[in-house]
């Protein structure tokens, strides 16, 4: 299990397979640029949140993800294949 606290590492780490968990420990975000669709297959844990932003899409593909801070999505889309994509915390858009 990795412990993220900056996006640059989440990205690298979450979307080339090279970690079996993602543990959020504090605000993460994630920026995915305009026409790139970005998926994250591992599992997200943790008490930290995730701030999305950027103008892509980011799919949230592991449905047993259990992190507690909740999902921020300033700008495009997230997309997650269940509810449980994004963890137990509050989804805000705006």
């Amino acid at each position: 299990m990795f412990i993220i606290k900056r996006i640059a590492v989440f990205a690298i780490l979450a979307t080339t397979g090279l970690c079996a968990d993602v543990l959020l420990t504090g605000e993460t975000e994630y920026n995915v640029a305009k026409d790139v669709s970005q998926n994250i297959t591992e599992k997200i844990t943790g008490a930290g949140s995730l701030k999305r932003t950027g103008q892509g899409t980011l799919v949230l593909k592991n449905g047993e993800n259990d992190f507690q801070g909740g999902v921020s999505i300033e700008s495009g889309v997230v997309n997650g294949e269940t509810a449980k994509s994004f963890g137990s915390g509050t989804i805000n858009v705006g």
